[in-house]
């Protein structure tokens, strides 16, 4: 912390310690130590109310990142299986690259400790090529069957909030041409909040609604607890609307969910 914001003083570094601490006087009495601690090994001086590294310090720790870096470069590269390995060793290559542009010592070290050689990232290479080309042709396949089970009307899923669920259930409900619609619930406490004040009272988990009364189910639904709002199927034949929290999902056939 004190080597990333050179001239910290002692209340900010207390904030950045405290969130490891279980109280602000654990915190104080562990950076305490190790300011005393840095000091006498050279690490930190103080300067007023002010914090900073010496070089002791930033030669110390960037000497331990060239290692960590080197290090984790020539275990990715080497591993058994290096192109499951591909984003963290462009990514650490990338770091390499741009830290040694600036600092000869690292490309120095790198040099002389690395276990792997320009003709192996080739190969390594190479074998994203074949990768790539492999995922390409599997993603026309993939595309092809999209398309064909889109013809099919094959199921498809809507997520929409739960104001506009009513809406969108109220279009359904013209499209199809329905006089009536259900719902399911297999718990008799969320059952009874939904049927008060309805004619109609479930049969074995389901009720049967008119209509003409999907704002008022909706409605009841709406004011049901997180949990109990899963337990809860609105069913317009050939789609299922469940919910999960201010949520609503209609699932249903391609072209009907792709007509809302």
């Amino acid at each position: 912390m004190i080597l990333q914001s050179p001239g910290i003083d002692y209340n900010s570094l207390l904030n950045k310690c405290s969130a490891n601490y279980s109280n602000v006087n654990s915190a104080r009495a562990a950076l305490s130590r190790a300011l005393k601690d840095f000091s006498i090994y050279g690490l930190v001086r103080r300067q007023s109310h002010n914090f900073f590294a010496t070089d002791k310090a930033v030669i110390m720790v960037n000497s331990e990142m060239k290692n960590k870096l080197v290090l984790k470069l020539n275990q990715a590269v080497n591993s058994k299986k290096p192109i499951s390995e591909i984003n963290l060793i462009v990514q650490r290559l990338s770091t390499l690259v741009e830290r040694a542009k600036h600092d000869p010592g690292l490309l120095k070290a790198a040099k002389g400790s690395v276990d792997f050689s320009i003709s192996d990232l080739m190969r390594l290479g190479g074998e994203v090529d074949s990768q790539a080309n492999h995922l390409s042709y599997i993603k026309g396949v993939l595309d092809s069957h999209i398309g064909t089970l889109c013809e099919l009307d094959f199921n498809d899923v809507k997520k929409t909030d739960f104001s506009n669920a009513i809406v969108l259930s109220k279009t359904l409900l013209q499209k199809i041409g329905l006089n009536e619609f259900f719902v399911e619930t297999p718990s008799e406490q969320v059952a009874q909040k939904i049927e008060a004040g309805l004619e109609q009272k479930f049969k074995k988990n389901s009720l049967t609604v008119p209509a003409k009364e999907l704002d008022k189910i909706f409605g009841s639904i709406q004011f049901l607890e997180v949990q109990e709002k899963k337990l809860v199927a609105v069913f317009l034949p050939p789609v299922k609307i469940n919910f999960k929290e201010n949520e609503a999902y209609f699932l249903g056939p391609y072209s009907l969910i792709n007509s809302l």
